[in-house]
């Protein structure tokens, strides 16, 4: 009889630590790593990813990142050279060794291309996330003399506040324009090897053109 309460308690205490363990590989509240968002706030608006968007609505319209991007819209009554195609738009950040990056991930047909969107520094005091991005500012009055422009550095403060659960992180930010509103996104754990080979936006493209006019029906 001794022996077997002793069995039966030995099976519960092996089953307690099956389930503790289990419970505690199933938990993540390491802030490093690589995040998947799955939805974002800003101004209000939410978005959730991944998205169907149409590929000139993440190329031709916005001058600034036209020109991140390497693509030259001077003459605005030209048509885009880029195809009206629908892709499908995913987010992905990465916080590690003090560095943050942004990815952007786009899918057409069984194509994926990952690329490096931005990139700045971060320090984190509790839950407080600071990113700092160093931007070049022109000297236009060096420039109109004719000297050599070396710009000055200026740093750009981005204050995030986040509450990780498991493998979900949600991150909150002051709005820019509105101090009563709040932005913000929610994104969840995966594999850095998501994000492991980033492409050349240039490349990118050229190769989703290609992918495109491969698919295209004959005329």
């Amino acid at each position: 009889m001794q022996k077997k309460v002793l069995t039966i308690l030995l099976v519960l205490v092996i089953a307690m630590l099956l389930v503790a363990g289990c419970s505690k590989k199933e938990s993540d509240t390491t802030l490093e790593g690589t995040w998947r968002i799955t939805e974002m706030v800003e101004g209000g608006e939410k978005t959730s990813f991944p998205k169907e968007v149409a590929l000139s609505d993440l190329f031709g319209e916005d001058e600034d990142e036209d020109e991140e991007y390497g693509i030259d819209n001077d003459d605005e009554d030209e048509e885009p050279d880029t195809p009206d195609v629908m892709v499908t738009l995913q987010h992905y950040l990465q916080l590690k060794d003090g560095t943050i990056k942004f990815f952007g991930e786009i899918s057409y047909g069984e194509k994926t291309w990952v690329f490096l969107m931005d990139e700045g520094k971060y320090t984190v005091d509790g839950n407080t996330i600071s990113i700092t991005y160093d931007e070049e500012e022109e000297e236009d009055e060096e420039a109109e003399a004719g000297a050599e422009d070396e710009g000055e550095e200026s740093e750009e403060v981005t204050v995030w506040t986040y509450v990780i659960t498991g493998k979900t992180i949600n991150i909150s930010s002051p709005d820019e324009d509105d101090d009563d509103d709040t932005s913000g996104m929610t994104a969840v754990k995966v594999a850095d090897s998501v994000v492991a080979e980033p492409v050349d936006p240039l490349q990118f493209l050229a190769e989703l053109i290609a992918e495109i006019l491969k698919n295209a029906p004959e005329s």
